[in-house]
C-alpha cells in the first residue's frame, strides 16, 4: 500500500488491529451516570419494568423508590429490592461513506476517519457485551447489517466499510442523485431496523442533508439513545484569507481564489443550506477533526466525573437515618430525664435538710417523709405511702442497694421517730441511708 493510498483509504487489517486503541476507551451509558448503579450500565428499556430477583439489605447508593417496606417492616432493617437489569443492547452505526467525505485538506481522507471511529465504537460495543450492528453507505451503496453480539458481526461491519469506501481510481456514479440524499435514507433504514431503547451513532460530515434530515433524526431519537459525530476538516471551518488554490475532482484539479469575495459568499451560502432543525441537529453533532480523532473520541466517551451536589438517592436515604437515629436519641434522653425528675426533687430536699441537720426526732420524720415521697413516685404500683412500722422498714431495705444488716437500725430509727421522743441513729448515719437509698432508684 502506497504512502497516498494510505491517507485516502483504510483496510480491513487495519480496522481489525485498532481493536488495540480501543482498549483505552469506555462506551458510555446513554446517559451521564451521577450516582453508582448496579450493573455496567443502565437499562435501555425507559421507565423501571425489570424482572424482579432478589431482596437484600439496604446499602448506601440504592434507589429510594425500590425499599420493599414489607420486609423493612418485618425485619426491623431498611430491605432493597434487586432487578435483573438488561445486559445488553443493539448499538447501531450509521457510517456516511459518500463523496464529500473523500476529501481532506490535511492528514487522513474524512472515509478514512469516518471508519477508524465506526471500527472503534464497533470493538467498544462487543467488549461491553453490546449487540454490533451498522448501516454502511455511500452514493451507490446501503448496506444493512443487523445488531448481533458476536465478533463475526464486527468483522462483517469492518469488511462492509472496506468496500465502500472510494478509492483513488474509482470514478464517481454519473446517475442522477436521487430525490432522497443518502443520509435520509440511512435513517429511515434505521427506523426500521432498530429496536426500542438502542444506542446509534450517526457518522458524517452532514454536507449531504435535505429538510426532512432533522425530523428523520427527532423521530430515531425518541426511542432510542441518538449520539451524531461530525467530521469537519480544517478547509471546511475556515477558508484561507486569499491566494489560489488547487483541490483535486474527479476531471481534474480545480483552482479558486480564496479572495475572492463571490466566492466567499458562495461557499458561506452552501453552509447554511438546511431547514432549522437540521442545522440546530448538525450545530450539536460532535466536531471530529480529521488531523486526530481517537484523541477526541477519548474525551467524548469517556463518563463524565460525578459531582458532589445532586447528592446521589443512597445519601439522601442515609442522611434521614441518620436525623431519625438522632431524633430518637434526643427523645429517649428528654424522656429518660422527665421519668427522673422526682429523683432530682428528692435530692434537692434532701441537700436542704442536711443544712438543718439535728438529732431532734422531728427533723428525722421530715427525712422519713422525703424518702416516703420519693417511693411513691419510683413505686407507684406497690402504694409504699400506706406501710408503716415493720412493713416500711423492710420495704426499705429490699429496695435498698447495699447491705440491709447494717442499714436496719437507721431504718428503724425513722420510722420510731414519729412517736419516740429520742432517736438512737446519728444524722449523718440517717443522710449517708437516705442518699444510699436514692442512688440506686435511677429508672
Amino acid at each position: 500500500m502506497g504512502h497516498s493510498e494510505a491517507i485516502t483509504h483504510i483496510s480491513l487489517p487495519d480496522l481489525i488491529r485498532l481493536q488495540a486503541d480501543a482498549r483505552a476507551l469506555k462506551l458510555p451509558s446513554a446517559r451521564p451516570v451521577r450516582s453508582r448503579q448496579a450493573g455496567l450500565q443502565r437499562s435501555p428499556q425507559r421507565g423501571r419494568g425489570m424482572a424482579f430477583a432478589e431482596v437484600r439489605l439496604y446499602q448506601p447508593g440504592d434507589d429510594i423508590r425500590s425499599i420493599d417496606w414489607r420486609v423493612t417492616a418485618r425485619r426491623q432493617e431498611p430491605h432493597t429490592k434487586l432487578y435483573e437489569e438488561e445486559r445488553e443492547r443493539p448499538v447501531l452505526l450509521l457510517c456516511d461513506l459518500g463523496p464529500s467525505l473523500f476529501f481532506a485538506s490535511t492528514g487522513a481522507f474524512k472515509q478514512v476517519r469516518c471508519a477508524q471511529i465506526a471500527a472503534i465504537l464497533a470493538w467498544l460495543a462487543l467488549w461491553s457485551g453490546d449487540q454490533v450492528g451498522g448501516i454502511v453507505f455511500n452514493d451507490e451503496t446501503l448496506s444493512v447489517l443487523r445488531p448481533a453480539r458476536r465478533k463475526k458481526s464486527v468483522l462483517r461491519l469492518l469488511d462492509t466499510l472496506d468496500e465502500q469506501q472510494r478509492r483513488d481510481n474509482q470514478a464517481p456514479a454519473q446517475d442522477e442523485q436521487p430525490a432522497q440524499c443518502r443520509l435520509d435514507m440511512a435513517l429511515t433504514e434505521a427506523r426500521r431496523v432498530a429496536h426500542t431503547g438502542s444506542r446509534i451513532f450517526v457518522i458524517s460530515d452532514f454536507l449531504d442533508i435535505s429538510a426532512e434530515t432533522g425530523t428523520l433524526l427527532g423521530a430515531l431519537a425518541r426511542h432510542n439513545s441518538v449520539s451524531a459525530l461530525r467530521i469537519v476538516d480544517p478547509l471546511e471551518k475556515e477558508l484561507p484569507k486569499s491566494g489560489r488554490f488547487a483541490v483535486a475532482g474527479p476531471d481534474g484539479p480545480v483552482w479558486f481564489d480564496a479572495g475572492n469575495p463571490r466566492f466567499q459568499r458562495g461557499v458561506h451560502g452552501g453552509r447554511s443550506g438546511g431547514d432549522p432543525e437540521t442545522t440546530a441537529w448538525a450545530g450539536r453533532a460532535h466536531r471530529m477533526n480529521p488531523q486526530d480523532p481517537l484523541s477526541q473520541l477519548r474525551d467524548i466517551h469517556l463518563p463524565e466525573t460525578g459531582g458532589f451536589w445532586p447528592p446521589a438517592p443512597g445519601w439522601w436515604m442515609l442522611a434521614v437515618l441518620v436525623i431519625a437515629a438522632l431524633a430518637a436519641l434526643i427523645w429517649l434522653i428528654l424522656k429518660r430525664r422527665k421519668r427522673n425528675r422526682w429523683l432530682r426533687s428528692a435530692r434537692a430536699q434532701l441537700a436542704r435538710l442536711e443544712g438543718s441537720a439535728s438529732s431532734d426526732p422531728a427533723w428525722f420524720a421530715q427525712l422519713n417523709t422525703l424518702l416516703k415521697q420519693a417511693a411513691r413516685e419510683r413505686y407507684p404500683d406497690q402504694h409504699p405511702e400506706a406501710l408503716t412500722g415493720d412493713a416500711w422498714v423492710n420495704f426499705l431495705l429490699s429496695t435498698a442497694p447495699r447491705d440491709r444488716v447494717a442499714s436496719r437500725p437507721v431504718a428503724e430509727a425513722l420510722v420510731q421517730s414519729a412517736w419516740r421522743p429520742t432517736v438512737s441513729a446519728e444524722p449523718t448515719e440517717a443522710l449517708a441511708f437516705a442518699r444510699l437509698w436514692l442512688g440506686g432508684q435511677k429508672c
